[in-house]
């Protein structure tokens, strides 16, 4: 029986340009929360726009764009829209 391996990707391993939908925020409540009244959070599709320094990466959430650092992006997982 073959077993499909489960997929993880993360705001930081999306590619830069894809439409992706977050399924899951890993991080503590309190960045989570912040998130949300950016308008990120499960549910929302969102673009990696560009890659930033040190590994964070620059999101477009409509018409609006945000900066995230490495630690934030890994901790959001998505799933890429078709």
């Amino acid at each position: 029986r073959m077993l499909e391996a489960a997929s993880n990707l993360t705001l930081q391993t999306c590619p830069i340009g894809r439409s992706s939908c977050v399924v899951r925020m890993s991080m503590c409540p309190e960045d989570c929360r912040r998130l949300r009244e950016l308008g990120i959070g499960p549910g929302v599709t969102l673009v990696v726009a560009q890659r930033t320094a040190f590994g964070g990466r620059l999101v477009q959430v409509g018409a609006d764009r945000f900066a995230l650092d490495a630690a934030t992006a890994a901790g959001i997982e998505v799933e890429c829209v078709a």
